[in-house]
């Protein structure tokens, strides 16, 4: 229900980043399917609905995109009509939607479509290329020890790999019903193999405690698009946190993209707006918030009869 037009300071990607990402989707959210609405022969509308997989999940979420000149003629409430089917046979009774502007156009028409705010993040950016290098000059902390990689996890800290990524159950999620999937060794290796079959890189840094050899925090990017790198998961278990670890593995980071990544102009990277602590230690690398944003939810027993009420939309064909 949000769209890249009113991020007006986030450009938009060409052609061929936008292809990449629709053939190489995130997996975070589970698997995907895709509505578009047209009028005389134009998209002028796109519906992605996302499923969780974890057991049990009555849960889907949903990203609406329509042309701002087309806004306000049923795009979108046609898109989610013809979705409901979708919606029904999957066992969803919950529709959540993600990263809508605080005020803008689409949490306005969320709102007068009953769904309700749950959850509340920022936006934060690193402009790579211009922030003070001297802000990544972050001090080793003693009893531990950064490592770096793409691709693949070392062997030997597969498991502790796994485990740490598992510290961001803890990471606030408002009133969402949205809960991150449980990582294993298993997990770990197939997320690698299905990023090297689409050609995906993703970093990783980790702290690695040295009296135990485990790691002990851990911060990802993705760098599916060349101008944009996305910072993903940024964890530190509970026993190590208080030292500085976050910031460290971060500003490394950092430095790790300027130093052979020329064409990436900004990381992004989106924070719960109750996690002080993480706003903070971003901002003590050089990141900027940029916008607020909504998780917003609802019922799709709800939506279905208010859809239902509304009258035909003045486009031609949604499919």
């Amino acid at each position: 229900m949000a769209s890249y037009h009113d991020w007006s300071d986030e450009p938009l990607g060409d052609y061929d980043t936008t292809i990449t990402m629709l053939r190489s989707p995130f997996t975070t959210f589970g698997p995907e399917l895709h509505w578009a609405a047209y009028h005389d022969g134009h998209m002028v509308g796109h519906l992605k609905l996302s499923f969780p997989e974890e057991e049990g999940s009555t849960l889907s979420m949903a990203k609406i995109t329509v042309h701002p000149d087309f806004r306000r003629r049923g795009a979108a409430t046609a898109l989610l009509r013809n979705a409901l089917p979708a919606l029904r046979s999957r066992g969803r009774t919950t529709l959540d939607a993600w990263s809508l502007t605080k005020g803008g156009p689409g949490h306005q028409w969320a709102a007068n479509r009953g769904f309700t705010p749950v959850h509340e993040t920022v936006m934060q950016r690193l402009a790579i290329n211009d922030v003070d290098g001297s802000l990544w000059d972050v001090p080793a902390v003693p009893g531990y020890r950064t490592i770096s990689w793409n691709d693949s996890a070392p062997d030997e800290l597969v498991a502790s790999y796994a485990a740490v990524q598992d510290a961001i159950q803890d990471a606030p999620l408002g009133n969402t019903s949205f809960r991150y999937a449980r990582w294993t060794i298993e997990r770990v290796r197939q997320a690698e193999a299905a990023r090297r079959e689409k050609g995906i890189e993703q970093r990783v840094v980790v702290a690695v405690c040295e009296s135990t050899g485990e790691v002990a925090g851990y911060t990802e990017v993705d760098l599916r698009r060349k101008d944009r790198a996305l910072q993903l998961g940024t964890a530190v278990l509970p026993a190590h946190r208080g030292h500085g670890l976050g910031r460290l593995i971060k500003a490394q980071m950092a430095r790790w993209l300027r130093s052979d990544r020329p064409e990436l102009d900004r990381v992004l990277t989106t924070t719960a707006s109750s996690n002080t602590h993480m706003i903070r230690v971003n901002h003590q690398i050089g990141f900027t918030t940029t916008r607020t944003m909504l998780v917003v939810s609802g019922s799709v027993d709800a939506l279905e009869e208010q859809l239902n009420q509304g009258g035909q939309q003045d486009i031609g064909g949604v499919g």
